[in-house]
């Protein structure tokens, strides 16, 4: 059990360093790529999204797996599973289509856009981490 824990709290450590990376360096830079480069971004993003995409669904997975072979902090697992699912919904609802419609109009206020709803996912995976950390001590 505590070694599908771990494996929890690494995945969405992973997931959290990504997150980060995307909010401070890769959408901001996006408001300088220009528009004659429309082509290469959306192969970025598609190839890049497929991957987030596996990395969040390994995460989900690993959640749901160790919320039913826990012991302890239960309660925990319970609001970081809650924290998951409100990334998801954030992810689809909101950064999918922005970052859609960010390939056809290419205008920095969909730019902003995005780095303000990211904002909602890289608090709630920083929360998590947290969360995780703490399962992983009381585990211990």
């Amino acid at each position: 059990m505590f070694f599908l824990l771990y494996l929890a709290a690494i995945s969405a450590a992973l997931m959290t360093g990504i997150t980060w990376l995307a909010q401070l360096v890769i959408y901001p830079s996006f408001k300088k790529i220009e528009s004659s480069n429309r082509g290469f971004f959306r192969q970025y993003l598609n190839r890049g999204g497929v991957m987030y995409l596996l990395y969040m669904a390994f995460e989900l997975t690993m959640a749901i797996i160790v919320l039913f072979y826990a012991y302890q902090a239960k309660a925990y697992l319970w609001i970081s599973l809650g924290l998951l699912a409100f990334i998801w919904a954030v992810s689809m609802g909101y950064m999918a289509p922005l970052m859609r419609r960010f390939c056809t109009s290419h205008s920095a206020k969909e730019v902003d856009r995005m780095v303000w709803v990211n904002w909602l996912r890289t608090l709630a995976w920083t929360a998590r981490v947290v969360l995780l950390t703490l399962c992983v001590y009381a585990n211990m």
